[in-house]
Formats: C-alpha cells, sequence, structure tokens
C-alpha cells in the first residue's frame, strides 16, 4: 500500500532544508562545507562553492531527490583555486614519472 499525502498538503521549507543538509552532510566524498541552502515555497537555492563539477551535479541531485522539492536552483561554482591544485600536483606527478622513465632510457635499462 502506498502512502500519500493529503491534498494540498506542502512540506514545510524548514524541513526540506533539514533534509537537504542531512543529505548533503552524509553524502561520501562530497565537502559541503560551502555549500548554503536556501527554500523558499518548496523551491531550494544552492550557493556557495564545490571542488569540481561532479560534485556540483552531485550536489543538485540530492537535493532534488528530496520529497516535496519543486525546484532547485543552483549558483554554486567551482572553486578555482582547489582544482588548480589538483591539476598541478596531477602534472607534478607525470612530470616525475616521465623524467624516471627518460633516465632508465638514458641508463639503457
Amino acid at each position: 500500500m502506498e502512502a500519500r499525502e493529503p491534498a494540498g498538503y506542502r512540506h514545510s521549507d524548514r524541513a526540506l532544508k533539514e533534509r537537504i543538509l542531512r543529505q548533503l552532510a552524509l553524502a561520501e566524498g562530497l565537502d559541503a562545507s560551502s555549500i548554503t541552502v536556501e527554500v523558499k515555497d518548496c523551491e531550494v537555492t544552492l550557493s556557495g562553492s564545490v571542488r569540481c563539477s561532479p560534485d556540483m551535479q552531485r550536489v543538485e541531485e540530492l537535493a532534488c531527490a528530496i520529497e516535496g522539492v519543486k525546484l532547485v536552483r543552483q549558483r554554486p561554482h567551482v572553486c578555482r583555486a582547489a582544482a588548480a591544485g589538483r591539476r598541478r600536483r596531477a602534472c607534478g606527478h607525470r612530470r616525475r614519472r616521465w623524467k624516471a622513465w627518460i633516465r632508465a632510457l638514458v641508463r639503457g635499462e
């Protein structure tokens, strides 16, 4: 048997915000510490910054999955400093591997 809400029933904005915040806090691997959630008339506005684009999509999906949410507007932006730092580390790692490969090639290994 499926539970249905009475006609005209609406979730409170406060309850929706609490559920969204709980889901963001429980999401594994997601840093939601700089995301702000505002709810008005069951419409959610997300703002703040995230580490990467997939995190932004994940935040939106989590908010949309909450029962009672009518609309999700998102204003989080990807933190360029965090993304640039990741790229530098990855490039540095590749550079070290590349140099090691060239040294081995020169030595004849």
